[in-house]
């Protein structure tokens, strides 16, 4: 991130958060920039969104930013081969009920009802 990126998340920290940046900004610009500036500008802005969005009433802590929000931390996503995996399995177990009567018949079944309850049965 440059130095520029880091005023815009800057500005827009004031700007949300009610100025709380007011004294001293060319040191707080300073002291973000050398913190911030390893990191991708459109990943800080990000979790600054987030932090935003979450409904949080104080500004954020530029460490608070470096971090995605724990939401975004803590949900798992697979690997390719998961997915792969994954989809295997369903597609398997599509196939095996696809051809299975009783789920047929739960089918008939649970569609008759609906039928019957928009009065076309």
């Amino acid at each position: 991130m440059d130095r520029e990126q880091t005023k815009t998340i800057l500005r827009r920290v004031n700007a949300v958060f009610n100025q709380p940046f007011k004294d001293d900004p060319k040191f707080i610009l300073d002291t973000w920039h050398d913190i911030l500036k390893d990191f991708e500008f459109d990943t800080i802005k990000t979790n600054l969104d987030c932090y935003i969005k979450s409904g949080n009433e104080f500004a954020p802590k530029v460490g608070q930013l470096i971090k995605p929000p724990k939401e975004t931390r803590d949900r798992y996503v697979p690997t390719v081969e998961e997915t792969k995996r994954l989809l295997d399995e369903q597609e398997k177990i599509k196939e095996q009920v696809k051809n299975d009567p009783k789920v047929q018949e739960a089918r008939e079944k649970a569609r008759a009802e609906i039928m019957k309850m928009l009065g076309r049965g």
